[in-house]
């Protein structure tokens, strides 16, 4: 019985596997959530940080995050770089803020055109605390930066509380790799989008 249940289980993780990875089923829940860079000249650029490891090196999305923001820094889109996050929570995480404070001067960005936002745990958070900012400081418009599936449920929070954005998505390849590695890497952000922009609407966050 409890062989014929294993290969039972076996099985069906097995044909969702293949499904996943041969089959066009990732990009088609990937697609929904892209939308395309749209930069415009802006009042601040506010890049919304992502993990670092205990020895402070930034992941791949943190890495192209702050790349992404110098860029458009360096190009003359805002005089500003706002970092948005939360400090680590524990000592098996380094400090992502700091991090990407780091990487931004290495990158040409004064150090005095940088601000930071350390009290969001979450996209909500960072939205509801940036605006603030914004608001006290006179700003209107805005340039998001972050992974392509997040973008949509971040210009979506910011948008509810009332601010103008224009953003520059990076980490595009998990919108439309199509290659088998790909689709099976992405599964993880597809779902924890796709949960997201569920709960923040039934939240009203969105």
């Amino acid at each position: 019985m409890f062989v014929r249940a294993a290969l039972r289980v076996a099985t069906v993780f097995g044909v969702s596997v293949a499904i996943i990875i041969y089959t066009p089923l990732t990009d088609w829940f990937a697609y929904p959530l892209f939308i395309p860079a749209d930069v415009r000249h802006g009042d601040a650029i506010v890049v919304l940080s992502a993990w670092a490891s205990a020895e402070g090196e930034l992941n791949e999305s943190g890495l192209r995050r702050a790349l992404a923001a110098a860029r458009l820094y360096r190009a003359g889109v805002a005089p500003l770089v706002v970092v948005t996050g939360s400090r680590p929570a524990s000592a098996d995480e380094g400090d992502a803020l700091e991090a990407s404070v780091s990487l931004l001067e290495e990158l040409g960005v004064p150090e005095t055109r940088i601000a930071v936002e350390d009290r969001s745990s979450n996209t909500r958070d960072s939205a509801v605390h940036v605006s603030t900012l914004a608001r006290s400081r006179g700003w209107s418009q805005l340039v998001l930066v972050t992974d392509a599936t997040h973008m949509r449920r971040t210009r979506l929070a910011f948008g509810r509380e009332g601010m103008q954005v224009t953003s520059l998505p990076v980490m595009v390849w998990q919108i439309g790799g199509d290659q088998p590695s790909i689709r099976l890497a992405k599964v993880g952000a597809l779902v924890h989008e796709w949960g997201g922009l569920v709960y923040y609407r039934a939240r009203g966050w969105i």
